[in-house]
């Protein structure tokens, strides 16, 4: 020590020679050490996770500078001065030296600041950009700073959309003790707010967690790009259980065709929402489990939906597929239950067994043979109430050839029932071509099965054949009229409900079953030499015109029958003298006439 302290003043007393210093201010330092003078180059370091920096202490001292740092879970900091960010936040980092014998301890911070890109976007009031992608959507947001928080207004867009969630408005908030950035969203339905939610997206664990309250109705993927780094997690909801369940009261479905029930889950988030159908009545509509339902046969079945404990019916009407003929290109067959409508020239049958419903129908058919309306079996017309209807064959008179009826029946055995609907005001014109019926046969030859007519207005006309019945050397079944209003009028030579002329050389036989009337209001009126109900003009030999019975009861309304021009019956057989036809029993009112009823005018039966 003494050795030490010797060479010191040796070297002071040196110093002061060389530099002219007293040797008192020499001295007064050794008593008062001078400032180590410990200063960094940088005040503050930005650094994002996992950075490394060095900012490097300096100082006239001798002594060695050590550095510590004041939130080690913020940044840590080595002898060396090199500093690493671990995570979001802020930390101060220290260099010290210790005193010496000529220099005072001194020491110097600065201050590290740890965070995201985002982060300073945030702080600077930049944009801060995601990418969003919902149900296989993209939609770019970007958030803008309002005040102390980031703000998105999202763009109008579709229900199925903001079902899955890509929320109408956001506001973010930036919470640095979490380490993350969390999403304050509102989902909103016009001015309403329906539902709150947080999302935390943890930058450092990359990890995004939804906070229990999600109005998600659906999973949503996210995908969230902050300058370069991409987070992709999965937001999910907690579960929310169904309160109700809603279907529309009524529907109306087409028989053989299907529409799409919608159930209305509650509450609009439900987790669940997977609901299951049921028909009551299958054998009128079935629906499956997405709630189609199906028309099988016309009537109402109840469907009902299914959630939990909670159901919901609709009741479905099944009606009738509706055709327009206006649109047809080409002949047409109508099925079971379908409704006509529209105007046509192509021929139009009605399926065997079928009902079709005629409403605002005219079909006009101008081909020789061909009839208008064709039963290709059992048949019934129903006319809708309302509705006016005319069907008819258009070749004239004057053609060459043969027409066809306005509506052919079906084969012998087949009957075709005419009926209105449930007012009966529907109506109905049906007019033959050239030796053809209106209803019944056409053309030479022809047979035809039973005829019903049971309500309904029903005009008909033939032209050299029977309005209802027979044409040219043809046969039908039985006739019967147990209700509606009836017009029936026969060309020239024929009934106006019964048998055709058979006088010319290649008509052999007209022939038509029993006639019955037994309600309704009728009006016959016969062609020349016909009967008004009855037969027609008969030829020679085997050229036959034949009825069976013709029976009138007391149920009528009202029945007028009127002869065609020296017609020898107004209700029985027709025909000029030796070529008369013949017919059965005739019954009016329980009273019988074995040679029918002669009128010379019009007939009328009204009891």
């Amino acid at each position: 020590m003494m050795k030490r302290t010797f060479l010191s003043l040796v070297s002071m007393a040196f110093i002061c020679a060389m530099t002219l210093t007293s040797c008192d201010e020499i001295m007064s330092t050794i008593d008062n050490p001078v400032g180590s003078y410990v200063q960094f180059n940088d005040s503050v370091l930005n650094l994002t996770p996992g950075q490394v920096a060095q900012n490097v202490a300096t100082t006239i001292s001798t002594e060695k500078v050590t550095y510590t740092s004041s939130d080690k879970s913020i940044a840590t900091v080595d002898p060396n001065g090199f500093v690493t960010a671990i995570a979001f936040g802020e930390a101060t980092i220290t260099a010290s030296v210790k005193a010496t014998e000529y220099y005072a301890a001194g020491s110097a911070t600065y201050k590290v600041k740890v965070g995201s890109e985002a982060e300073k976007a945030m702080k600077e009031g930049a944009i801060v950009a995601f990418d969003l992608n919902v149900d296989g959507v993209d939609e770019k947001v970007e958030f803008k700073k309002v005040g102390e928080e980031f703000v998105y207004q999202a763009p109008a867009m579709s229900a199925p959309r903001r079902a899955a969630a890509i929320t109408t408005s956001y506001s973010l908030v930036y919470l640095k003790a979490m380490n993350a950035m969390v999403f304050r969203v509102i989902q909103t339905n016009g001015t309403e707010t329906a539902y709150p939610l947080t999302v935390i997206i943890n930058l450092t664990a990359n990890t995004i967690q939804v906070i229990p309250g999600s109005p998600l109705s659906k999973v949503l993927f996210v995908n969230i790009s902050l300058n370069g780094v991409t987070i992709t997690g999965k937001l999910t909801k907690k579960e929310v259980a169904p309160t109700g369940i809603t279907l529309p009261a009524t529907a109306k479905v087409a028989k053989g065709l299907s529409i799409q029930l919608e159930a209305t889950v509650l509450p609009e988030d439900a987790t669940d929402k997977k609901v299951t159908w049921e028909s009551v009545n299958p054998t009128i509509a079935t629906v499956d489990q997405q709630g189609n339902v199906t028309g099988v046969a016309e009537g109402e079945a109840t469907i009902k939906a299914k959630i939990g404990n909670y159901t919901a019916s609709c009741v479905v009407t099944v009606t009738k597929v509706t055709i327009d003929l206006s649109k047809l290109t080409a002949d047409y067959t109508a099925n079971d239950s379908e409704v006509l409508t529209g105007a046509t020239n192509y021929q139009v049958s009605i399926a065997a067994g079928a009902t079709v419903y005629l409403n605002g129908v005219t079909i006009t058919n101008s081909n020789f043979g061909t009839s208008a309306l064709k039963c290709l079996g059992n048949a019934t017309i129903v006319l809708v109430d309302g509705s006016t209807n005319k069907i008819e064959n258009s070749v004239g008179l004057d053609a060459q050839q043969g027409g066809g009826p306005g509506i052919q029946v079906g084969a012998a055995g087949t009957t075709l029932t005419i009926k209105g609907g449930s007012l009966a005001t529907g109506q109905l014109t049906a007019i033959g071509g050239k030796q053809s019926a209106g209803i019944g046969t056409g053309g030479w030859k022809g047979t035809c099965g039973n005829i019903v007519i049971q309500s309904g207005t029903i005009v008909a006309e033939g032209k050299s054949s029977a309005g209802i019945g027979c044409s040219y050397s043809a046969s039908c079944g039985n006739i019967t009229i147990s209700g509606g209003t009836v017009t029936a009028t026969g060309g020239q030579y024929a009934a106006g409900i019964g048998t055709s002329v058979t006088y010319f050389d290649n008509c052999t036989t007209s022939i038509c079953g029993d006639i019955t009337i037994s309600g309704g209001t009728v009006t016959a009126t016969g062609g020349e030499f016909a009967a008004a109900i009855g037969t027609g003009v008969a030829g020679s030999g085997d050229h036959v015109s034949k009825c069976g019975n013709i029976t009138i009861t007391n149920g009528v309304t009202k029945v007028m029958a009127t002869r065609g021009t020296n017609a020898p019956k107004t209700i029985g057989k027709g025909g000029v003298s030796g070529f008369y036809g013949t017919c059965g029993t005739v019954t009016v009112g329980g009273t019988e006439y074995a040679d029918g009823i002669w009128e010379n005018g019009t007939y009328i039966y009204q009891p």
